[in-house]
């Protein structure tokens, strides 16, 4: 699918070039469309582990090269702790479906006593717990980026949504790609995206929100974290984790992932 005419020349008329939008007419058009302050996070968190075969339950001909979806690099001694384009993982050796429940338990643990790839310090139980809490987010946004094909966002929202070094998704992606590097060296980071503080903490990569100017041990004693999954007590700490997205969070991955593979720059 690509962007319809009539969207385009509404751009036009509201006197909106094809040039890239700047940060304050971004934040009007997100407001429009219902995405909030948490995009740049919840985008951050639904494509740090995301391959092409994960994008091909959106789009089926998403390519391996220049897809123009960013993801945290599973090669853990690569220089490049962030890939441009979700790369694609599978070697077509697998004895299961794609798309089934055992291809992902497959593509998981062939790797789960490799420390230099994917969530090195993960063990094998909880690689495979994440990798499931990530396609159950895929999921519930597919069912959002479904709607989105019927209300497509406009070409402002669009480019705002693709423009990840402004919009903050870039800066947000970087913290689970050091975490996951460098997790002894994360704890209590924080930066700063348009104009908000935001940390990212815990095994799971749970993003945060805070005032401006929150002292950091406020930013510590507020970010949650998990235990190793040992018994059945520490998974109800996951779960209680993975179970606290928002409802909206769906619809602002949806949103991101549908500018992306459908909007063709102008």
């Amino acid at each position: 699918m690509r962007l319809a005419l009539g969207a385009a020349i509404s751009v036009v008329l509201a006197g909106g070039a094809f040039g890239q939008p700047d940060g304050s007419s971004c934040a009007v058009a997100f407001n429009m469309f219902n995405v909030t302050d948490r995009f740049p996070g919840v985008v951050a968190h639904g494509i740090h582990d995301i391959s092409v075969e994960d994008l091909r339950t959106f789009e089926s001909d998403v390519p391996c090269k220049s897809n123009g979806v960013p993801t945290v690099n599973r090669d853990l001694v690569s220089d490049h702790g962030v890939l441009p384009d979700a790369p694609c993982v599978e070697d077509g050796k697998s004895p299961f479906g794609a798309g089934t429940s055992m291809r992902v338990v497959d593509t998981v643990l062939s790797h789960m006593d490799d420390k230099k790839y994917d969530v090195g310090r993960y063990s094998g139980l909880e690689r495979l717990v994440h990798a499931f809490h990530m396609h159950h987010v895929w999921s519930r946004a597919a069912l959002q980026y479904r709607a989105l094909e019927k209300s497509p966002p406009s070409y402002m929202v669009c480019e705002c949504a693709r423009d990840v070094e402004s919009n903050g998704v870039m800066k947000m992606l970087r913290f689970p790609a050091l975490q996951i590097r460098e997790p002894d060296l994360m704890y209590g980071w924080t930066t700063e995206v348009n104009g908000k503080r935001m940390s990212w903490g815990g095994n799971l990569y749970n993003y945060a929100f805070f005032p401006k100017g929150s002292a950091e041990k406020d930013v510590l004693s507020q970010t949650p974290s998990v235990p190793r999954l040992l018994r059945s007590a520490d998974w109800e700490e996951w779960k209680k984790l993975m179970a606290s997205m928002q409802p909206g969070d769906d619809f602002e991955l949806a949103v991101f992932l549908y500018c992306v593979l459908n909007v063709a720059h102008v």
